[in-house]
């Protein structure tokens, strides 16, 4: 069995981006674990997530060209990369970077391994763009390994998908297994999201619930609802304005962009993901990995592959808002329960540490060079 690999991960940009965040995350991971890496992607633009000192960065496409040219010149920079470090993987980010991947690999023995970022089912109203889904139909034709995020992603995808390995990304925080009584947990219930995006992220459902909430009888004032995320005015106001509606705006607090996130999981006592459509919601097993008790909406399963019992978080149906008010009066009014969460939150967390999503990784390449 090959110990050490050579790997060209392919992507995007490492500026911004979920997909691309997990790029640099596998990336580092495997130079740390003494294998060589090789990042392409656009290295004239910031980079924003390190992938470490001893992964290589190449760029992605030549200086100077646009449009078709610039995509043709990529898959010949690309091929040439192949053909001169002869690397026995390369895994492409998302679709575009794989199909260029697939290309620029004809005539070497480098194995290419697609990896999807995101989740199969569309909310009305959001479908996928044209080119990503006429490429999607195809990925069958052109490639004999590819990754997803969930079982349910893979059953989705149909006989299309059906040789597809569940990858789930890693999460970017050390999962915490001190002493959760050190984290000094508040009443809190965090919210984490892009406000922009407040119908696909449900935060309406979700401050009509902390509505029902502040009106039950044994609601407790000093809990806050506190959402953080970017968003315009003009989003921002809709929002404020529905807790008017609610009578709910002095226990509701919109944070903003943050850059603390971490320390805002730890200090908020239970997370919510009121998502409509999510892929792998990272924010859940992030805030999860702090120690925040969730209330997550079912996604079509997807959840119930992050939180597979009602000891690690409690599930409830998208756009069902006294469903999810009933989830929050359970752990806000039993606190021996909300700290048994929080706890086994923690421990089924570190199953998308890097460590463990390195090891998943690493035993399909080998299963495949």
């Amino acid at each position: 069995m090959k110990n050490k690999m050579t790997i060209f991960i392919v992507s995007p940009t490492l500026t911004n981006g979920g997909a691309e965040r997990v790029a640099a995350m596998l990336a580092k991971g495997f130079s740390e674990r003494g294998h060589n890496v090789t990042v392409v992607t656009h290295t004239n633009q910031k980079i924003s997530y390190d992938p470490g000192p001893k992964v290589r960065l190449l760029p992605i496409a030549p200086e100077g060209k646009l449009g078709v040219m610039k995509w043709v010149g990529a898959v010949k920079l690309i091929h040439s990369y192949l053909k001169n470090d002869k690397p026995d993987v390369a895994i492409g980010i998302m679709e575009y970077c794989s199909y260029l991947t697939r290309l620029a690999a004809i005539g070497t023995k480098t194995k290419v391994v697609l990896t999807e970022h995101s989740a199969f089912e569309r909310i009305k109203g959001y479908p996928l763009k044209k080119k990503t889904k006429f490429l999607r139909n195809r990925i069958d034709y052109h490639f004999r390994y590819l990754t997803v995020l969930t079982e349910q992603d893979k059953k989705a995808g149909g006989k299309k998908y059906s040789h597809a390995v569940v990858m789930p990304n890693p999460i970017s925080f050390q999962p915490y297994l001190n002493n959760i009584s050190n984290l000094n947990k508040e009443k809190a219930v965090l919210a984490v999201g892009r406000i922009y995006d407040w119908y696909v992220k449900g935060f309406d459902v979700l401050i009509n619930a902390w509505g029902i909430v502040s009106r039950h009888p044994a609601f407790d004032s000093q809990w806050k609802l506190k959402i953080a995320g970017t968003g315009k005015p003009e989003d921002i106001a809709s929002l404020v304005q529905l807790c008017k509606k609610n009578h709910i705006e002095d226990s509701v607090e919109f944070l903003g962009f943050r850059e603390d996130i971490l320390e805002l999981y730890r200090k908020a006592s239970i997370f919510c993901l009121s998502s409509r459509s999510e892929g792998l919601p990272m924010s859940l097993l992030e805030a999860m990995s702090q120690g925040c008790a969730p209330v997550a909406t079912s996604n079509l399963g997807r959840t119930s592959e992050i939180i597979t019992n009602e000891e690690e978080g409690l599930i409830c149906p998208p756009e069902d808002p006294v469903a999810m008010a009933d989830c929050f009066m359970v752990l806000m009014s039993d606190e021996k329960r909300l700290k048994l969460i929080q706890r086994k939150a923690i421990d089924r967390s570190c199953h998308f540490s890097l460590d463990k999503v390195i090891e998943r990784w690493k035993e399909f390449l080998l299963s495949i060079i």
